[in-house]
């Protein structure tokens, strides 16, 4: 595959450190030499972003020294670029990416260095800055004419980034191992088959036959209290499909089944805390079983994309993809994906919800809008701008979902809310999405 960064790559790249620095470990791999060196300009603030920052690009043999600076003081920045630039004049190219930072770092340190280049004759100067949304390295034109054009190289899948890689970049790590296979699949796509014209009646069992049995005066029964509980399969016709699929896992053609001793035959206890089981199928049923069903419409989607641009198959797909600081604290509390994967340096974050919204449901909508915002940030958090996110869900108005948080959530860059309609063709609306 031609390079097409080769005639970009300068010998000191200068970067803004800001809140996340995947767009910054973007720029420094593509953007500096084989010999080159990249300096991070940060403040009080970002240090510990820069310095972790700092040791992952060492990993990857690029030799990087930090600056700090004070983004409220035009002269400190000032001084702190000049500072920086000694012993550079004899490099034959400087470059600086402002995709970070604040607004004022990226205008005097960009005034700086190109009154320096200027000074000291060096021609080789290169501004860029990434544009994460749209997967674009755009290059400032050399002259200020207005008729030169930018530059604008694509950086999709130009390099990949794990999952774990992704984790490390943030100093963070994986709370508990994510899943890589759907949880009773069989089961989740029955249910997914029922609720295409039965939610109704789904949703009615649920509430009769589980909460009502599970929970008392709103909260779930404590663990010895559940595990004995025993709930009668649906007798409803248009339900069969998922009694009959239940049945098959449990190996049984009872109408009613023990919580606990089904979770534990259902090896619940492989995704649960000990002793949790039950709780665990409780959840399942209860709604988790449409992120097992979306895993799967995830790995079907890879599968073709695969085969027709290998290039941009996906990778690292998981299931409850929970990170944490390195230090253990809590200042990631809840922060769980439910569906998530890489394509090339890029995340996609998939929130799954069996809420509907509107008469039949009508506190879902306060829920699923819930669930869009968490997604959101989280994603944001973790996969920058870049970030790709999806609400999967059973609403008839996705597209008002939509609007509401681009309205509440200016500069957002693409999201989607698949529905209630998109579900028994989750696969290809996914790869459309994806694509």
């Amino acid at each position: 595959m031609p390079d097409s960064f080769a005639d970009y790559r300068v010998d000191r790249l200068f970067l803004l450190v800001g809140s996340n620095p995947l767009p910054n470990f973007v720029a420094g791999k593509l953007l500096v030499n084989p010999n080159g060196a990249i300096t991070l300009l940060h403040t009080k603030e970002t240090e510990k972003i820069a310095e972790k920052l700092e040791k992952k690009l060492k990993e990857i043999k690029i030799p990087t020294t930090l600056k700090e600076m004070d983004d409220t003081d035009p002269s400190s920045i000032i001084k702190v670029v000049q500072e920086a630039l000694i012993g550079n004049e004899k490099l034959e190219s400087i470059g600086l990416n402002y995709t970070g930072g604040t607004k004022t770092m990226a205008v005097h340190t960009y005034r700086t260095i190109k009154d320096w280049a200027t000074n000291k004759r060096i021609n080789s100067l290169s501004f860029s800055y990434l544009d994460a949304r749209n997967l674009n390295m755009v290059f400032d034109p050399k002259a200020l004419d207005g008729i030169e054009q930018s530059k604008v190289l694509s950086t999709r899948n130009v390099f990949n980034l794990t999952l774990q890689e992704l984790i490390d970049l943030h100093g963070w790590r994986i709370k508990e191992n994510p899943i890589t296979q759907p949880i009773l699949l069989n089961v989740a796509q029955s249910i997914a088959k029922v609720c295409e014209f039965n939610y109704r009646e789904w949703k009615s069992w649920i509430s009769d036959a589980l909460n009502r049995k599970c929970k008392y005066r709103g909260r779930l029964l404590d663990m010895a209290d559940l595990d004995a509980v025993s709930i009668d399969l649906p007798t409803h016709r248009n339900l069969v499909p998922f009694v009959t699929a239940l049945q098959n896992e449990l190996q049984t053609r009872n109408t009613s089944f023990v919580l606990g001793d089904a979770a534990r035959q259902l090896n619940f206890s492989a995704s649960a805390v000990a002793g949790k089981e039950s709780e665990e199928f409780f959840y399942w049923l209860d709604g988790k079983w449409l992120e097992s069903f979306t895993l799967q419409a995830l790995r079907d989607c890879q599968s073709r994309i695969s085969q027709s641009n290998p290039s941009y198959q996906l990778k690292d797909i998981r299931m409850n993809f929970k990170p944490e600081t390195d230090t253990g604290t809590n200042s990631l509390d809840d922060f769980e994906l439910d569906v998530v994967a890489m394509q090339g340096y890029q995340l996609f974050a998939i929130s799954c919800s069996t809420s509907k919204g509107g008469g039949q449901d009508p506190g879902g909508r306060a829920i699923l809008k819930r669930k869009l915002f968490e997604i959101i940030t989280r994603a944001r958090q973790l996969g920058g701008d870049a970030a790709r996110v999806a609400l999967v869900c059973y609403s008839d108005s996705p597209q008002n979902i939509e609007d509401t948080a681009y309205s509440l959530m200016p500069g957002l860059g693409r999201i989607k809310v698949f529905s209630a309609r998109d579900i028994p063709q989750l696969s290809q609306k996914l790869e459309q999405w994806i694509k």
